[in-house]
């Protein structure tokens, strides 16, 4: 899904869909949270997650999206070793109570696995 909506950003494609999963899901809606997307809808009849990419100047919000754990190696921190994402931007963790930034997990203690950088 990443790559998606990073080859999206590459052509100036600001309306994205992408197969619907649970997680995929729950990544987009942390993102609608913190104003990086909007208009995210679920299309039950194709089956697709349909979301709009918000953008100033018709120039998006974020630029940049960096995989952090992958299948082939997967990143654990605890709280204290979340690391701090550059300016303006966030990173997404996965949690024991969910998916969260970086911030908020920091603040409630929870460590978990490390999914992406957004700047």
């Amino acid at each position: 899904m990443l790559t998606i909506i990073r080859n999206a950003l590459l052509v100036s494609l600001y309306d994205v869909s992408v197969p619907y999963a649970k997680m995929k899901w729950y990544i987009l809606k942390n993102l609608e949270e913190l104003q990086l997307i909007h208009s995210l809808k679920k299309n039950d009849e194709t089956k697709k997650i349909e979301f709009s990419i918000v953008c100033e100047n018709n120039q998006p919000v974020f630029t940049a999206l960096k995989r952090l754990s992958t299948p082939g190696r997967r990143l654990y921190v605890g709280w204290k070793d979340i690391p701090r994402a550059s300016r303006n931007g966030v990173v997404l963790v996965s949690t024991s109570q969910g998916i969260m930034p970086g911030t908020l997990a920091r603040k409630r203690h929870l460590g978990g696995e490390l999914i992406c950088e957004i700047s």
